[in-house]
């Protein structure tokens, strides 16, 4: 786990235990959107390529379960940001 250096590592560690302490449950929509929300509190924009790197760290140390978590956490950062305009 992170050690909670600062802000961002607090969070980040209150979103990993989190997710730990939910496994023997399917995480809910509204856990997921907080857990998202706090997460672009402290990375900001790039809020998504972390959640986005949490899940591929999980997929390759087969940790399917928590994967599958970060990426809704991935698309619900996602869907926050809105559609993109040019």
């Amino acid at each position: 786990m992170v050690a909670p250096t600062d802000a961002v590592g607090r969070v980040l560690a209150d979103v990993l235990a989190a997710i730990d302490n939910d496994r023997s449950k399917p995480m809910d929509a509204t856990k997921i959107h907080d857990l998202a929300r706090r997460l672009y509190r402290a990375h900001g924009s790039s809020a998504v390529a972390e959640a986005a790197r949490k899940a591929v760290c999980c997929e390759q140390d087969q940790d399917l379960e928590q994967a599958r978590i970060w990426r809704r956490i991935q698309a619900a950062l996602v869907h926050r940001k809105g559609p993109h305009f040019s």
